[in-house]
C-alpha cells in the first residue's frame, strides 16, 4: 500500500476519539466516508472494522447528546454517508431511513421558511440528503418533501433572489456570498443537480439560473489584492466587498466550476469561456498571494489540487502545471506527509474531518491517485 495513505490512515485514527461531530463535512460521517473508501481500494479488513466502529460511534453521539440537522456538522450528513455505503457493509432497514427523513423535514421546512438555504449549514444541504434518498429509494414521503421544497425553492428565486441569497455575517450585518460553499455560485451547481436527478420537478430551472447568473456577474471585476474577479462576499450595509483566497468554498476557482455546469446546461460557449477564463487567471496567481496556509480541502492545497484536477476533466485543458505547482506547496506544507496542521484563527492545530482536516486530504490522495472517483466531491457541490 502507498506509504503517503498509511501515513494520513495512522493520524487519522489517532484523531477519532477526540471527534464528536457527526456530519459529512466536518465530522464523523466525512471520516467513515474515507475508510469506506479504504476498504473498496485495498480490501483490508481493518479499514472495515474501523469504519463499523466510527458508525457505532456516531449512533452513541446521535442517543447521548442534542445533534444539528446540517449536512455539513448533522444528521443529513451521516444520513448521506449512509445511503453512499449502505448496500456494502451494513444492513440499514427502511424503518430508520424513515425516521431520519421525518426529522429533516421539519428541519427543512423550518430553515426554508427562514430563508436559509446556505448549503452547509441550511436547506439546501439537507435536500442534498433527499436528493440522495430520492435516487435509492423514490417511496411517496421523499418526492412529496423534495417537491414542496423544490418548487417553493425556485419561486422564491424567481421572486426575488436577493431575499434569498442574503445571509447574517459579523454578529449584526449582512451579506451577500458569492462563492461556492455560501453563495450564489453554488445556488447554480445546486438547481442543476436537482432538475437532472429529481424527475418529479416540472418546473424549468431556466429562469432562475438566469437570475443567478446575471446576480454573479454582476460583481465581476478584477481585484487587486486577491487578483480574482470575484469577492468573497459583499458586505450589504457598507457595500464593503472582501476578497477571496484562492480555495473551494470562495474565490474564483469554485465559481469557474458551477459556471462551467451552467455553460453545459444551457450548450452556451460564451458562459464555458468565461468559467475557463476564471480558472486560466487563477493559474497565474502566486502562491505568496494565494492566502492559501495549509493543506486541507477547503482553504487549502488538496483542494486547489483537486478543483484543477476537475477542470481539466470537465474542460478538457491541461492544468498539469498547476497540479504540479500546488503538489509541491502541500509537499512542504506536510513536511513531505510527516505534519498535518490545519490553519485557523491564526494558529495551526490537527483536524481530522473531510473539511479542514486529514479525512479530505486521504481522500484527495485517493482521486489524485485515480483509486477514488471525483464522485465524492458532489458532497461539497462540485460537479
Amino acid at each position: 500500500m502507498d506509504e503517503v495513505i498509511l501515513k494520513i490512515e495512522s493520524n487519522i485514527w489517532q484523531l477519532v476519539p477526540d471527534e464528536n461531530k457527526i456530519g459529512i463535512m466536518d465530522g464523523l460521517s466525512g471520516i467513515a466516508l474515507f475508510y469506506y473508501n479504504l476498504y473498496e481500494v485495498f480490501k483490508n479488513e481493518d479499514y472495515k472494522n474501523k469504519l463499523l466502529i466510527i458508525i457505532d460511534k456516531i449512533n452513541t453521539l446521535i442517543h447521548e447528546e442534542h445533534t444539528s440537522a446540517t449536512l455539513c456538522s448533522g444528521i443529513a450528513g451521516y444520513g448521506l454517508m449512509l445511503l453512499r455505503i449502505k448496500n456494502n457493509f451494513i444492513d440499514v432497514n427502511e424503518e430508520y431511513f424513515t425516521n431520519i427523513d421525518l426529522f429533516l423535514q421539519c428541519e427543512l421546512d423550518e430553515l426554508a421558511s427562514e430563508n436559509k438555504y446556505d448549503y452547509l449549514h441550511g436547506a439546501m444541504g439537507i435536500a442534498k440528503y433527499f436528493l440522495e434518498r430520492y435516487k435509492t429509494k423514490k417511496n411517496d414521503l421523499v418526492i412529496e418533501i423534495l417537491y414542496k421544497f423544490s418548487h417553493e425553492f425556485i419561486e422564491k428565486i424567481n421572486a426575488k433572489f436577493e431575499d434569498v441569497v442574503r445571509e447574517p455575517v459579523f454578529t449584526d450585518q449582512h451579506c451577500y456570498y458569492l462563492g461556492l460553499a455560501h453563495g450564489a455560485a453554488g445556488y447554480i451547481n445546486f438547481l442543476i443537480d436537482l432538475k437532472r436527478n429529481f424527475k418529479e420537478l416540472k418546473l424549468d430551472i431556466k429562469k432562475p439560473l438566469y437570475i443567478i447568473s446575471d446576480f454573479l456577474m454582476n460583481y465581476k471585476r478584477v481585484h487587486s489584492s486577491s487578483k480574482q474577479f470575484y469577492p468573497n462576499l459583499i458586505i450589504l450595509e457598507t457595500d464593503l466587498q472582501i476578497e477571496p483566497i484562492v480555495s473551494w468554498c470562495q474565490g474564483d476557482l469554485g465559481i469557474s466550476n458551477a459556471l462551467f455546469n451552467l455553460g453545459l446546461y444551457f450548450n452556451d460557449n460564451s458562459i464555458r469561456y468565461e468559467a475557463v477564463e476564471l480558472v486560466n487567471n487563477v493559474t497565474r496567481i502566486l502562491s505568496d498571494d494565494s492566502g492559501v496556509k495549509d493543506y486541507t480541502f477547503c482553504h487549502g492545497s488538496i483542494g486547489i489540487i483537486l478543483q484543477y484536477d476537475l477542470a481539466s476533466s470537465n474542460m478538457s485543458i491541461n492544468f498539469s502545471d498547476s497540479i504540479n505547482e500546488w503538489s509541491g506547496i502541500l509537499d512542504q506544507q506536510t513536511k513531505k506527509f510527516n505534519e498535518f496542521l490545519t490553519y485557523y484563527d491564526g494558529s495551526y492545530m490537527k483536524e481530522v474531518n473531510l473539511l479542514n482536516g486529514l479525512a479530505g486530504l486521504g481522500m484527495g490522495v485517493l482521486t489524485l491517485k485515480k483509486q477514488s472517483s471525483f464522485q465524492w466531491l458532489d458532497i461539497f457541490n462540485l460537479h
